[in-house]
């Protein structure tokens, strides 16, 4: 693995089955487009297609599947503050209290679960890309697995 800097900014160029592992693993983690992939059997379009695809998993923040979780959230909770239901007035301030802890736990857990998945798919991609080039899936090659 090397690291070079074009256009003022740093770029990780993955070589080696090891390299790719490592980044398969979490070690190496490359910011905002600044992966390249330069390994044995895979052509240069394939190379970027993937490089592409995996920095831009890499970065994904999860706020889409957040999205889809707040919307739904927030129209119950809504629908519940409309609605009333017992207690009336004098327990507003509190459920509006509780619609908020509501509304920001299923934000944060689409969140959570949109990041998860995109290190799931991230990890598809670079084993597909391992596979391409001839090592084992997630174990660089000429390399032990624990238990092998």
């Amino acid at each position: 693995m090397s690291v070079a800097t074009t256009q003022d900014r740093p770029i990780v160029i993955v070589r080696t089955a090891t390299d790719l592992a490592a980044l398969r693993s979490g070690r190496l983690r490359p910011r905002h487009r600044g992966l390249r992939l330069e390994l044995p059997g895979i052509g240069d379009e394939d190379a970027r297609r993937s490089a592409d695809r995996i920095a831009a998993l890499r970065n994904d923040c999860g706020c889409s599947v957040g999205t889809w979780f707040l919307l739904p959230a927030t129209c119950a909770v809504g629908a519940w503050l409309w609605m009333g239901g017992p207690g009336g007035p004098d327990h507003l301030v509190p459920r509006m209290g509780v619609s908020l802890a509501v509304v920001v736990a299923a934000a944060g857990l689409g969140k959570a679960a949109g990041v998860l998945r995109s290190r799931r798919e991230m990890r598809r991609e670079i084993d597909r890309v391992a596979r391409r080039m001839g090592a084992e899936p997630g174990i660089p090659r000429g390399s032990r697995a624990l238990g092998r």
